[in-house]
């Protein structure tokens, strides 16, 4: 389910149980009145906590999309090194572009998941390995076969900080927190009447809507490689393979 729809659904429920606590329950409004006169800064303490922490979470998940997005350029880009720079020999530069592509498709059929294991020997990584050497034991100068070397680590190397970036989720504890905070905000929203019945379902719907478009901003970030509206594609993975082909 997209955050459209869960959105929607969010709207629908919320809806409903203003309606039932609000025509069907007019004591509990009546008691709010009555016995509860502080609820308004105690609503607004509770509040700023989940503003504080919905703050602090969408600006480091940001940084994180941030740099994943930055270390699949630099991938592609080492990746575009390895076959420019593979110009000792027309075979030589057909075995980086295969290893390359080989590479590539294994990252975009077997990498985009987060089950993806960090430290794994993999078929793509052990045939870069084997272009690395086979480059070092022909003919040409030091510094080609130094550069090479470097390109070949440099992208082992990447390969593990967007593995490592893309596949750590959030903490239980600080996500539930989180919840838990949307859920008291939303819900004693409902606490705080208003004798005029439209601007109450005006005052109470404005927050709960915005407390869950922020709950899944937050949890669509999290999710950094399911799709939605943050997230971090292989469409460039697959463009560089169309290129080298």
């Amino acid at each position: 389910m997209n955050y459209k729809s869960k959105f929607f659904l969010f709207l629908i429920c919320f809806l409903a149980v203003f309606f039932v606590l609000r025509l069907k329950g007019e004591t509990i409004y009546t008691a709010a009145h009555a016995d509860l006169s502080g609820i308004g800064w105690l609503f607004s303490t509770i509040g700023l906590i989940f503003s504080i922490l919905s703050g602090f979470l969408i600006q480091h998940l940001w940084d994180k999309w941030e740099r994943i997005q930055k270390i699949v350029l630099e991938e592609i880009h080492t990746l575009d090194h390895l076959i420019m720079f593979s110009t000792v020999t027309a075979d030589i530069r057909e075995q980086s572009k295969k290893a390359a592509a080989t590479y590539i498709e294994h990252v975009i059929n077997s990498e985009w998941s987060e089950q993806t294991k960090l430290l794994t020997t993999n078929d793509a990584i052990e045939g870069l390995r084997s272009l690395n050497a086979t480059f070092i034991t022909i003919s040409g100068s030091q510094q080609e076969k130094v550069a090479h070397a470097k390109l070949i680590n440099s992208l082992l190397y990447t390969r593990e900080r967007r593995i490592l970036l893309s596949t750590r989720r959030m903490p239980s504890i600080i996500k539930n927190t989180f919840l838990l905070s949307a859920i008291l905000v939303i819900g004693l929203s409902l606490l705080v009447s208003i004798n005029n019945v439209m601007l109450d379902l005006i005052f109470t719907l404005s927050i709960g809507s915005l407390v869950c478009a922020i709950y899944l901003i937050v949890d669509d970030m999290d999710n950094i490689l399911s799709p939605g509206a943050w997230h971090v594609s292989s469409k460039l993975y697959k463009e560089f393979l169309q290129k080298i082909q």
